[in-house]
């Protein structure tokens, strides 16, 4: 009953708190199917429990039982090979728990630290469309797009304003084939990069950094020399630039083979495709020389960038009361979501490893103590024949430690083995982060040391000549 009520509760905090990781919340609940399995198990689960020794006891001889254990000896062969079947296989089921817990959330700590190539601090972004039923032209797009920028720019507590059709770190609409000046024109040779249309000062406005000459300027627009700027990738892979790529400025590239464009700047890498992938040839274009109705507004403040919000959709509807800013979030709030599944990921499992990594420990402590109990009478002969305290202790957490090494080990293995299916899952992560191992083992083998020598302690303080009129 207690586990029923810690399972509602639980429920209820998982999707309370799991955010979008879960697609459909309302769909995990505790139903009647749910614990109708759950007092199955139960059930079953205690008939076996009390049922396999009780039939062992039936088929026992008189002889047989004698020799084990005798009158209040203590713990058969058997009895004590079970419990140490049992030691084995919680131990070894809690470092399968725990190691796979540990890489995880290494995983999800590598992610979190990824550098998305932008300054998040301070930005909120909203998406604001221009209706294409009045803003039929790319002049009056322009027009819109600029009263726009030049009002919310205007706005106290504002430190720069910007326009892309993406947005970091998982938001690229376009994939496209280039054409590069001088190479293969044939399709089929063609690399495929990420074609983004970014304002004036969206590289400002993101805290991009430009690695060699310049960004996007107010001058470039419809009637201006079409111009380019590409990512550091883009200009290593594909225009054999150095690391700052300033030997790509000057190059003519193609989104249609048409028009062909001057690389008049390269940023730094920028994530678009999520932190996990690692960042793919990118080619920005001036939005105003080829507006889409779409746009990103990049509004960076001092300060919370939310509270601001109400001051920028009052400003947009001073300009047109029709167009209302959609998707308003914080870029950190973005950047954090995005890592709301490997985040629930982490914790769910790391959840699952503690209980198991408590269960673990009560089960050591609870074999133990019983065996202990069950060995009263050897510990007082042992005691009464001059053996000390410290070696009945020592005695005890070496018999307890030998199961608890056997699962360990068989553990490790599996956690090896079940670790490779988590690979998909894990960042910056192998199956062969040692020290995740170590800390394992150590942690596991203290916790069994201080399982066992609480009981061990408590029968070495025993006096024996109360243990053997008792017994």
């Amino acid at each position: 009953m207690l586990g029923v009520a810690v399972a509602y509760g639980s429920v209820w905090a998982l999707r309370t708190f799991s955010g979008d990781a879960l697609p459909r919340p309302d769909a995990v609940r505790v139903d009647a199917m749910t614990l109708a399995f759950t007092a199955a198990a139960v059930l079953v689960t205690a008939v076996l429990v009390g049922f396999v020794p009780a039939l062992r006891a039936t088929r026992r001889s008189l002889a047989e039982s004698v020799r084990d254990g005798g009158r209040g000896a203590g713990v058969g062969t058997r009895q004590r090979a079970t419990q140490g079947v049992l030691v084995i296989a919680e131990v070894g089921l809690s470092v399968v728990l725990l190691v796979e817990a540990g890489l995880l959330v290494r995983s999800f700590d590598r992610l979190r630290r990824v550098d998305a190539g932008v300054d998040p601090s301070g930005v909120a972004s909203m998406l604001i469309v221009a209706p294409p039923a009045r803003y039929t032209t790319p002049e009056r797009r322009n027009a819109f797009f600029d009263r726009v920028t030049e009002q919310v720019a205007a706005l106290p507590g504002v430190t720069a304003v910007g326009l892309c059709d993406c947005l970091p770190p998982n938001q690229m609409r376009t994939t496209t084939s280039l054409f590069i000046e001088g190479a293969s024109q044939n399709i089929a040779d063609l690399p495929l990069v990420n074609a983004a249309h970014a304002g004036a000062n969206y590289f400002g406005s993101l805290r991009v950094r430009v690695l060699g000459g310049r960004g996007f300027t107010p001058a470039d627009r419809l009637g201006s020399a079409p111009v380019a700027v590409v990512n550091r990738t883009l200009a290593a892979k594909l225009l054999g630039a150095s690391a700052r790529g300033t030997e790509a400025l000057g190059k003519r590239v193609s989104l249609n083979g048409t028009t062909w464009r001057t690389v008049v700047g390269v940023v730094d890498d920028v994530h678009y495709e999520g932190l996990a992938t690692a960042v793919v040839p990118a080619i920005y274009v001036p939005v105003a020389q080829d507006p889409e109705p779409g746009q990103n507004l990049i509004v960076r403040v001092a300060g919370d960038p939310m509270a601001a919000v109400p001051a920028v959709r009052r400003a947009i509807a001073g300009i047109d009361p029709e167009v209302a800013p959609s998707y308003v979030m914080s870029l950190e709030g973005t950047i954090a979501e995005s890592l709301v599944g490997e985040r629930f990921n982490a914790a769910l499992l790391g959840t699952f490893a503690a209980v198991a990594f408590v269960l673990a420990a009560v089960g050591i402590y609870g074999v133990v103590a019983y065996g202990v109990t069950q060995r009263r009478r050897e510990m007082g002969v042992r005691v009464a024949l001059g053996a000390r305290g410290s070696d009945v202790v020592r005695m005890v957490v070496a018999g307890s430690l030998r199961p608890v090494l056997v699962g360990v080990a068989i553990g490790l293995a599996a956690a090896v083995a079940s670790a490779r299916v988590l690979e998909r899952m894990m960042y910056g992560t192998s199956v062969h982060e040692v020290d995740v191992y170590v800390v394992v083992t150590v942690g596991l083998v203290a916790v069994a040391a201080a399982a066992a020598w609480l009981p061990g302690r408590r029968a070495a303080g025993a006096d024996p000549m109360v243990v053997l009129r008792g017994e």
